[in-house]
């Protein structure tokens, strides 16, 4: 059974929700007019929460209120069986990783949320898949964190910054010789995706990740 307890935050009961909720406004194709507000969270112990609110904006939210609006979801609504075959990693050690946690946004949509474990699934499969055929510029899967026989996490090495971040930076070093060089990185891990039958769709300075390197 899901734990209904959020648990407690350390500087006070919602002074850290927001930056841990995913806050999304759903508009109307034609229209573009608001439907709703949805938030959501999957919090320390592997609870998903997902909330809905009709009528306003999502600035017009304040922490107080997102935090009520929070409910429980079952795991069976949220997580796949993980299927056999599929690595798997010790929650316990998770330092210095990324955990991809299952998407809940489109819960509200009863037909869209019949498919949201198997997204993860898919996900899991293809994963699992990358890790056979590696590639020098593609991040490493670490396995799947269960729950109770579960997918509920996607264990990935976490990198200091996104391509994105680091022309944010203040003081970015910028070269032809580094654009060049990231180029063909890109361009060569493109190429494997494709050869093994796989396209990213999303390919952005936001998801293109930097090392040390």
């Amino acid at each position: 059974m899901a734990d209904t307890r959020l648990p407690p935050c350390e500087h006070g009961p919602y002074q850290c929700l927001t930056s841990s909720l995913t806050v999304a406004e759903v508009q109307d194709i034609e229209t573009e007019n608001i439907l709703c507000v949805t938030c959501s969270r999957i919090d320390s112990y592997g609870t998903a929460w997902f909330g809905r609110i009709s009528g306003v904006r999502k600035y017009d939210l304040s922490d107080e209120d997102l935090w009520r609006l929070l409910k429980p979801l079952r795991d069976e609504q949220v997580y796949p069986m993980a299927p056999p075959g599929l690595d798997v990693h010790d929650h316990k050690d998770i330092e210095g990783r990324y955990i991809k946690r299952a998407n809940l946004v489109g819960s509200e949509d009863a037909e869209v949320a019949k498919i949201l474990p198997m997204i993860l699934l898919e996900e899991a499969k293809v994963l699992q898949s990358l890790r056979q055929h590696p590639h020098p510029n593609l991040f490493k899967f670490n396995g799947c964190i269960l729950k109770d026989d579960r997918i509920a996490g996607l264990v990935l090495d976490k990198y200091p910054r996104t391509l994105d971040q680091y022309f944010l930076q203040a003081s970015y070093e910028f070269s032809d010789f580094k654009a060049k060089a990231w180029m063909e990185g890109l361009r060569g891990v493109i190429l494997h995706l494709h050869f093994l039958g796989l396209a990213y769709n999303d390919l952005n300075p936001m998801n293109i990740a930097l090392d040390e390197r």
